[in-house]
């Protein structure tokens, strides 16, 4: 927002017409109540135009009844225009009277067209009472001449008018038609130069402190994100560290879950499993043997004695089924274990 002001300001200032008052006189009205002073134009030591003012203050005197005369050359005229107009009305006003003619002006508005001598002169009488202050008026005139224009003199385009050449392109209406300001009389006038140097001035002078805040604003938006993600990131800091320690952030530490306890289930059938157990600590139940005595006798084939045990003969009782069973059984579990 404040780039487009100081745009729209600069833009504005590239169309501010520049005067160049360069060589006006300058009369004041009140300051010369007491002589109602005549000025001869063009004549000792007099300028050939000038401004008019009512007062050098702010604000004009009270009961005052002043006079000024502008007298040109003969065979010459007075063209006469406002730059700005504030006069109470009807009390106080200002009267300019010609060979011919007489008009009183006042009030807050200037009149938009300008005013010409019928003959050589003009006066001006400049009255004020004493209830109101303003600021008064100002104008500015011109001594011209009809005929023809010398090479030191402008012919203005309405009626052929003859101004001093210098009055031309000075921002002023001196011809009366602006046709001493008009681009094709004056170009790219030494005002318009200036009006238009100044302007890339204050625009380049506004971009380069444009520039200089986006890269500020840059900067200060980029460090404040970097520190908010270090402060919401990264761990709280130790009062033993220095300052700048930043702790590396590394992958998540292995946690090692030992295994359950070790338990051991006596089978139905008095076999003994359990979780990483050790084989060789496990043991079958102890064989137990069936065995039959049998009474010593002597074989009377071959006059020998013997000893009868479990299986020595056919005789001999052998075990069940089911023992065998269990037995085989009991061998099988202990291979699994051994082989796990």
């Amino acid at each position: 927002m404040n780039l487009i002001l100081c745009l729209f300001c600069c833009v504005g200032a590239s169309l501010v017409v520049i005067t160049v008052d360069a060589g006006y006189d300058t009369t004041y009205v009140q300051s010369e109540c007491s002589s109602n002073k005549t000025i001869t134009l063009g004549q000792n030591g007099w300028s050939l135009y000038g401004f008019v003012d009512a007062t050098s203050r702010d604000c004009y005197e009270h009961n005052k009844d002043c006079s000024v005369t502008l007298s040109a050359k003969s065979g010459h005229h007075v063209t006469m225009r406002f730059q700005w107009m504030s006069i109470e009305c009807p009390s106080d006003y200002l009267n300019i009277t010609g060979d011919t003619k007489s008009s009183i002006y006042c009030g807050g508005s200037a009149p938009p067209f300008s005013i010409y001598s019928s003959s050589n002169w003009v006066s001006l009488r400049f009255v004020t009472d004493s209830d109101y202050c303003a600021a008064g008026f100002r104008l500015y005139y011109t001594s011209y001449h009809y005929g023809e224009c010398s090479e030191n003199e402008f012919r203005c385009v309405h009626e052929g008018r003859c101004i001093p050449k210098e009055l031309k392109c000075d921002s002023h209406d001196n011809c009366g038609d602006w046709s001493d300001e008009v681009t094709a009389s004056c170009g790219l006038t030494t005002a318009a130069v200036v009006s238009i140097s100044v302007s890339c001035a204050l625009v380049g002078i506004v971009l380069i402190a444009c520039s200089f805040y986006c890269i500020c604003s840059k900067k200060h938006s980029s460090g404040s994100s970097v520190a908010q993600r270090r402060r919401t990131s990264s761990p709280a800091r130790n009062a033993t560290e220095p300052l700048g320690f930043v702790e590396p952030i590394g992958p998540p530490k292995y946690i090692d879950t030992p295994p359950p306890a070790y338990t051991t289930a006596a089978a139905s059938n008095g076999i003994y499993a359990g979780l990483y157990e050790d084989p060789d600590q496990i043991h079958p139940p102890p064989y137990q043997s069936t065995f039959t005595t049998a009474p010593y006798s002597s074989s009377s084939s071959n006059n020998n004695s013997q000893s009868l045990t479990c299986g020595d003969n056919g005789n001999s009782p052998r075990p069940s089924d089911n023992e065998d069973n269990s037995r085989a059984g009991r061998g099988n579990s202990s291979n699994a274990n051994r082989a796990s």
